[in-house]
């Protein structure tokens, strides 16, 4: 027998306070080398809340199981039962109060670094980082799942748990209740330590101008750690789970970069006014991933004054973060996951499923193909006018992604795991992972305009991007699947603006836009609606280095557009749901 008392995860809200400082130091040492020298910190604290935990029973064994592997289910010797058989359930223990979530995050950042002015034009650099971050995350309201099953099984009427009794007052008593509850604890924290030379100047000359070239040297040191308390590491909190993982890694690199006028003023010629040829290459050496020599070419023509073509070739190379290799496994309980196989009993019906998400140690780097293509124009009959148009292209080879649940269902069979007597979906096995391939096109569009008047100075500016296509394929020799305007992959995004500045006065209009896309499961809609947002700021300056900003992000206070692939009601990864935001921001310079 199964009983239900189930209700949705909706009801979850976050309130997120932040301050900080940031700093910055130029001293004149000699008149070859300055110090400059950076520091901020910054602190974060959120306060989230989140509706009680859903418990699910499990019979036969492989149907519902708890982080951990156990079974909820009441026997038919609790006193409460009145079925006097085992009853499997489902129900939100609403008595417990709502899963509360109290987030602090630390970051530090320290730069130091010295600049030298050398002879013959050289400029040369040196700059050592330290960078920390160190969240803390403490739970409340939680369910010890050894003691959720202990009270299911107890005989005694004042210790078992009643799962039938109405979440009110004379139901379980609030005494059992908090004798279930376990506070939880994650502390995860990541260091940075880097350090770099770098320089440029004249190499040699040419009859198109000199031929500039940079170089430089780095060095990085990595650690990861992620921490989590004994009962959340073992998967012993229902509906929740995490667990331990760490790792470290030494990385460095040298680069170096070539600027060639091959035409300049001196030997131009009608049809071309300028010929600049960039020529770039970057070995990297990790401690774990071994040696890559990544190069470029890019091509600059400028046949009029008013004309520019441009275009370049390169690769790329990312190894894995330290987070995607080495976070530990962790399970959740995600919701509207629409199971298309007709043999289960769910076909066809968002519901809730175990997704257990960890890092993958046997991750390959990322390697890439980039090419770009590109117009600009700025006509003489108009000053202050610049149009551009470009295009790109990225093939990535073992492009890391991070699947959503729905993906692994439909694309990685291997990867889920089902009831051998119900075809129920038990578990979805959730990892970075790498790609066969990916392949995005895509085009910019921009325009600014700069028009000095009596009134002051007008600045007109547009961007928008066109996501042509973004293919991905799940594994070599499969299929490439078409995202654009798929869900979370937007068509189109664009940026309009209009500042003005005159005097210590300043103020700007910012319009911002995402166009709209495929819902996830179509239920009650066919497609995510567009989203336009309207910023606004005023700015002054005032004596000794003072300037004081005002804004407004999101005046008219809109809110995202409905999403059924979310149970939040939008898609949080494309759209930002904090409606109207008021800031005010003061700046000293030294």
């Amino acid at each position: 027998i199964t009983y239900g008392d189930w209700s949705s995860d909706v009801c979850s809200s976050d309130l997120t306070t932040r301050w900080g400082f940031f700093g910055t130091v130029t001293r004149k040492l000699e008149d070859w080398v300055d110090l400059e020298m950076e520091a901020s910190f910054r602190n974060a604290r959120t306060h989230t809340q989140a509706a009680p935990t859903p418990v699910t029973g499990d019979q036969p064994p492989d149907l519902f199981s708890f982080p951990g592997g156990g079974t909820f289910l009441v026997p038919a010797s609790n006193p409460y039962n009145p079925f006097g058989v085992d009853v499997t359930f489902r129900r939100r223990l609403l008595e417990a109060g709502p899963r509360i979530n109290d987030i602090n995050t630390d970051a530090v950042r320290f730069m130091p670094g010295l600049k030298f002015h050398m002879t013959h034009d050289w400029e040369g650099e040196t700059t050592f980082l330290y960078n920390r971050v160190v969240t803390e995350n403490r739970g409340k309201n939680y369910l010890n799942a050894d003691a959720v099953q202990a009270a299911l099984n107890s005989t005694d009427p004042t210790t078992a748990l009643n799962i039938f009794a109405p979440a009110v007052p004379g139901g379980n008593s609030p005494a059992l209740i908090q004798s279930l509850k376990t506070e939880t604890f994650r502390r995860g924290e990541t260091q940075i330590l880097f350090g770099d030379a770098k320089a440029n100047g004249p190499l040699c000359q040419m009859p198109g101008g000199d031929v500039m070239v940079a170089l430089g040297l780095e060095g990085r040191r990595e650690r990861y750690s992620d921490q989590s308390d004994p009962l959340s590491a073992g998967e012993r909190i229902v509906s929740q789970g995490a667990s331990s993982g760490a790792g470290s890694r030494e990385a460095g690199a040298a680069f170096v970069e070539l600027a060639i006028p091959l035409v300049g003023r001196d030997n131009a010629s009608k049809l071309v006014q300028g010929l600049d040829l960039q020529l770039a290459g970057r070995m990297d050496h990790y401690s774990d991933f071994g040696t890559a020599w990544t190069p470029k070419i890019g091509l600059k023509y400028r046949p009029t004054d008013e004309l520019v073509i441009r275009g370049s070739y390169g690769q790329g190379f990312r190894a894995p973060s330290l987070q995607e290799l080495y976070l530990g496994q962790s399970s959740s309980f995600l919701e509207f996951i629409d199971d298309q196989d007709p043999l289960s009993p769910y076909y066809n019906q968002p519901h809730e499923y175990r997704v257990i998400n960890s890092g993958n140690p046997s991750l390959d780097p990322e390697t890439s193909d980039n090419w770009s293509a590109g117009i600009v124009y700025e006509p003489k009959k108009f000053p202050g006018l610049t149009l551009s148009v470009d295009w790109g292209y990225i093939h990535q080879k073992d492009a890391i992604a991070d699947y959503d649940p729905y993906y692994v269902l439909q694309n990685f069979p291997g990867n889920v795991v089902r009831s051998t007597t119900t075809h129920e979906i038990t578990s979805l096995t959730n990892t970075w992972a790498n790609l066969g391939a990916r392949k995005v096109q895509f085009m910019d569009f921009a325009a600014t305009y700069v028009k000095p008047t009596s009134l002051g100075q007008f600045t007109y500016a547009g961007d928008f991007t066109w996501l042509y296509s973004w293919k991905d394929q799940a594994a070599q020799g499969e299929p490439f699947t078409q995202y654009r305007g798929t869900y979370q992959y937007p068509e189109w995004r664009g940026v309009g603006s209009i500042f003005w500045e005159k005097g210590k006065w300043g103020a700007g209009l910012t319009v911002n836009w995402i166009s709209s896309y495929d819902q996830l499961y179509k239920a009650t809609a066919p497609s995510v609606d567009d989203m336009v947002t309207v910023d606004l700021q005023v700015s002054h300056e005032f004596p000794h280095g003072f300037k004081a900003t005002v804004g407004v992000l999101n005046i008219a206070d809109t809110a995202p557009p409905f999403s059924d692939g979310e149970s939040e009601g939008y898609d949080w990864v494309t759209h930002d749901p904090r409606g109207r935001f008021v800031y005010f921001e003061v700046t000293k310079k030294f």
